[in-house]
């Protein structure tokens, strides 16, 4: 299944795996390299806004307007950066 969901060829053969374990494993790992950063309400309600007006961080893509979730992310870290919450 990675074989044909991948761009590249894999040289290793992989085993039969159970996803949910697999998520978990991850979780954990990424867990002692990333810092979980809340969203907030404000957030929330700002990056619909600035996808639908296509504000910094949005885009069009083949006539939709893309992007919220990659605007909530930036206002949550700039507002972590300026130590408010946002």
């Amino acid at each position: 299944m990675l074989c044909e969901n991948t761009p590249w060829g894999l040289d290793v053969p992989l085993g039969p795996s159970e996803p949910e374990e697999v998520r978990r494993y991850w979780r954990q790992r990424w867990r002692t390299v990333v810092e979980q950063i809340p969203t907030s309400a404000e957030a929330t309600r700002e990056a619909p806004f600035r996808e639908a007006t296509l504000l910094r961080h949005c885009r069009l893509v083949k006539g939709a307007e893309i992007g919220s979730w990659d605007a909530a992310i930036w206002l949550s870290a700039g507002g972590v950066r300026e130590g408010k919450p946002i």
